[in-house]
C-alpha cells in the first residue's frame, strides 16, 4: 500500500508542479499584454500631431481629386453630344433593370449561394420521389402519374 500512495502522492505534485506553471504564464502573458498596451498608448500620443497633419494631407488632395472627376462628369453630362449617349444608357437599364438586380442578387449577395444549391437539391429530391412512386406503383397506375403530372419525369423515360 504504501508504494501506491506514494506514486498517487507523485502524480498529484506534478499536476499541481504544473497547475503552477501554468498559472505563472498566465501572469507573465498577462503583465506583457498590459505593459505592451501602455507602450501602445505612448507611441500613439507621440504619432497624434504628425497622424493629425497626414490625415489633413491626404483628405486634402482626395478632395482636390474628387472635386476635379466631379466637374469632369459634370460637364460630360451637359455636353450635347453626349445626350444621345446618356438617354441609351437610361433606355438599357429601363429594360434591363430586373435582369441586372436578379444578376446582382444571384451573385452580389449570399443568397446566389442558397439558390445556387437549393434548386438542384430541389430537383433530386423531386426525382427520386418519382423513382419512389414508380417502384411503388408500377403495375396499372404508372399512366395516372405521368397523365396527372404528378410524376411527369417518368413519362418520357417508360411510356
Amino acid at each position: 500500500m504504501k508504494l501506491l500512495e506514494l506514486i498517487i502522492i507523485q502524480k498529484e505534485t506534478a499536476f499541481d508542479r504544473r497547475a503552477e506553471e501554468n498559472e505563472k504564464r498566465k501572469l507573465q502573458k498577462e503583465n506583457l499584454k498590459k505593459r505592451f498596451s501602455k507602450m501602445a498608448s505612448v507611441a500613439q500620443k507621440i504619432m497624434q500631431p504628425v497622424q493629425s497633419l497626414l490625415d489633413k494631407l491626404i483628405n486634402y488632395f482626395l478632395m482636390i481629386f474628387l472635386g476635379n472627376a466631379a466637374l469632369k462628369l459634370f460637364d460630360w453630362f451637359t455636353d450635347k453630344e453626349n445626350q444621345d449617349k446618356i438617354s441609351t444608357i437610361v433606355r438599357f437599364v429601363e429594360y434591363w433593370w430586373p435582369l441586372l438586380l436578379g444578376g446582382y442578387i444571384l451573385f452580389g449577395t449570399g443568397l446566389g449561394g442558397l439558390i445556387f444549391w437549393l434548386i438542384p437539391a430541389v430537383s433530386l429530391l423531386h426525382f427520386l420521389l418519382c423513382f419512389h412512386l414508380l417502384y411503388q406503383y408500377a403495375d396499372d397506375q404508372l399512366p395516372k402519374l405521368v397523365q396527372y403530372h404528378i410524376c411527369p419525369c417518368m413519362g418520357h423515360l417508360l411510356l
